[in-house]
């Protein structure tokens, strides 16, 4: 049985195959080796879907799809920023845009009631494009609560005056600690997915947020956010701003839980139309709401895999 071996994850269903490819910027390296194990298998028994979990809209086309312009009309492509999306439909490209963070789990993320014992909360991988050297001047005048897996680079955060630092910290211990906070952080200038936005917001925690490319800032608005400029002192003053906002009732947890999940709920009901656009393309007499029930990881029931948007098998044994 032919199993694509340079794919993320591939729905079977007879000869028909719905493959999937992490896009990252090393992908031009297997193109060649997609481009052999599609038309080995035959192009028109299946479809290509390219997701990235990174700001992709210009070295996509010098990567993953250089030369691959014949496999065009098989190509589907999940976009996390509105100018990738726009990028890949000006190219002919079939597209949808959907920002991971929308797929997170909305009942292990949500409000629980709890003291404030932090100001600020920085849920993040310590690493130099995270920049939590940001930090530096908030940290003298609001208390800040690290959250990681693990410290690699400690240089980054010596600056940094946190009240604490939780490191090994588990998915579902995240959501008590991010209601201990006031206020979420995310500091990076190009990313994508950018889970951690997503968790603070179905916490109903507001964002301070550096302008960014790669989706997160989609979710923003007047309501839950401050976006501010890239020095340590812009991001002390918007952090100062909205820790004032919170203490003095003028942010809603609720609201902003409740217009995250509504955006979100827009943006899954797109992801399902995509994939029924795939399904009528290969002819395979499967609904959509189906499909995405039970092929695509349900957001109510687990959180998903950071490297692949659907189940891998044979779909006759996905939606039973």
């Amino acid at each position: 049985m032919y199993e694509f071996p340079n794919s993320k994850a591939v729905i079977r269903h007879g000869r028909k195959r719905i493959v999937e490819y992490d896009y990252t910027p090393a992908t031009h390296r297997v193109k060649e080796a997609i481009f052999k194990e599609v038309k080995n298998y035959g192009i028109e028994k299946c479809c290509l879907v390219f997701r990235s979990r990174w700001f992709m809209a210009e070295n996509f086309y010098k990567g993953a799809l250089d030369g691959l312009e014949s496999l065009k009309e098989r190509t589907h492509i999940i976009c996390n920023d509105q100018k990738e999306y726009q990028e890949h439909i000006n190219r002919g490209y079939k597209a949808v845009l959907l920002n991971v963070g929308c797929l997170r789990n909305e009942e292990r993320f949500r409000i629980i009631p709890s003291e404030k014992s932090y100001d600020l909360v920085f849920n993040s991988r310590i690493k130099a494009y995270k920049r939590p050297e940001l930090l530096s001047e908030a940290s003298k005048q609001l208390s800040l609560l690290i959250i990681t897996r693990e410290v690699k680079d400690a240089e980054l955060i010596k600056d940094l005056e946190y009240k604490k630092l939780l490191t090994n910290i588990t998915v579902p211990e995240i959501p008590p600690r991010l209601n201990q906070a006031k206020v979420g952080v995310i500091l990076s200038a190009i990313e994508g997915s950018c889970q951690a936005s997503a968790e603070y917001l179905l916490c109903g925690l507001p964002v301070v947020s550096t302008k960014s490319l790669g989706g997160r800032s989609d979710f923003y608005d007047e309501s839950n956010s401050i976006i501010c400029g890239d020095s340590p002192e812009e991001v002390r003053d918007a952090c100062l701003e909205m820790v004032r906002r919170v203490d003095f009732g003028e942010v809603s947890a609720e609201t902003i839980r409740n217009g995250f999940i509504e955006k979100a709920r827009v943006r899954r009901d797109n992801l399902r139309d995509f994939f029924g656009t795939i399904l009528k393309l290969l002819d395979i007499d499967v609904s959509a709401d189906l499909f995405f029930k039970k092929a695509i990881y349900n957001v109510r029931k687990r959180d998903i895999p950071s490297d692949h948007t659907f189940r891998s098998g044979d779909l006759s044994h996905i939606i039973k």
